[in-house]
């Protein structure tokens, strides 16, 4: 499992003004990296999303298969992070019903 603070960091997202809504900076092959993850879906064990990035270092190349598999990686580590935290919300898109941890 990638590790928060090293692999990956989370932030505020710049471009918002919820201050729920967060950004992860990227580290190692995409150092520097700033984006943040959208449409998220959890469904049985498959895990779908899109990422739209905010900041891109010149000469890094995001149109690729290894970057496509490392934001699934990153993805996964921050999900069961906060899940174990009980510090995530979830949203089902069927009935709109919102499960948090407090």
């Amino acid at each position: 499992m990638l590790v928060e603070g090293k692999d990956y960091y989370l932030t505020v997202d710049p471009k918002s003004s919820n201050p729920d809504d967060w950004s992860v900076i990227l580290t190692g092959s995409w150092d520097r990296v700033v984006g943040r993850y959208k449409e998220i879906t959890i469904k049985g064990e498959a895990l779908s999303f899109s990422f739209e990035a905010q900041y891109v270092p010149e000469g890094v190349d995001l149109d690729t298969k290894e970057f496509e598999t490392y934001l699934g990686f990153v993805l996964n580590s921050i999900l069961e992070t906060h899940h174990e935290k009980k510090a995530m919300i979830y949203v089902s898109k069927e009935t709109g019903e919102t499960i948090s941890y407090e």
